[in-house]
């Protein structure tokens, strides 16, 4: 008797803090998809949006750019970039079956969440299933006014460092 009925305080606990969580108002966005699919039009934040390119064409070509500033940066000689290439390459083997394995676990996760996220609507009434989805829309909304800031921002930071580029080989020459 005891343990049934801690049992079910338990699981009242965790249906309050559920239903507690989803009422406040300001609740952290999803995280965004893991899938493989997903990862090459993924946001890139070290980046503007207008200079993300897709697939592995890209992803060598920016290694390949941000490995020769860090070189220039240390004043490295073609023998030690070379030696760190080596090194890179190594290691981008030794990590590819870990990364195939955390897109695995992303991908379930992301179901898992899911499935919660429907089983959590189905013990809501229709009032509160009508508020969340207006906090849904709301914190859409707020994301997409963020995400267009953000791009504004890169806009204006590309455009400053295309002047800045100009500016520099017109003092070289």
């Amino acid at each position: 008797m005891k343990k049934t009925f801690s049992t079910m305080c338990c699981a009242v606990a965790l249906l309050m803090g559920a239903t507690n969580s989803w009422a406040q108002e300001n609740d952290m966005p999803p995280p965004p998809p893991h899938h493989p699919e997903h990862a090459i039009d993924a946001p890139r934040p070290h980046m503007p949006p207008h200079e993300w390119k897709k697939g592995p064409k890209f992803d060598k070509e920016f290694r390949k750019e941000m490995s020769d500033k860090f070189a220039e940066k240390l004043g490295l000689t073609e023998e030690q970039k070379a030696q760190a290439e080596k090194l890179r390459e190594a290691n981008r083997k030794k990590m590819e079956p870990l990364m195939k394995q955390a897109d695995e676990l992303r991908g379930k996760m992301d179901e898992i969440r899911k499935q919660n996220m429907e089983d959590f609507e189905k013990i809501l009434t229709p009032e509160q299933k009508q508020k969340l989805d207006e906090m849904k829309a709301k914190r859409e909304a707020k994301m997409k006014k963020k995400m267009e800031k953000r791009a504004e921002k890169w806009k204006k930071e590309a455009k400053k460092d295309k002047k800045d580029k100009k500016k520099d080989k017109k003092d070289k020459d």
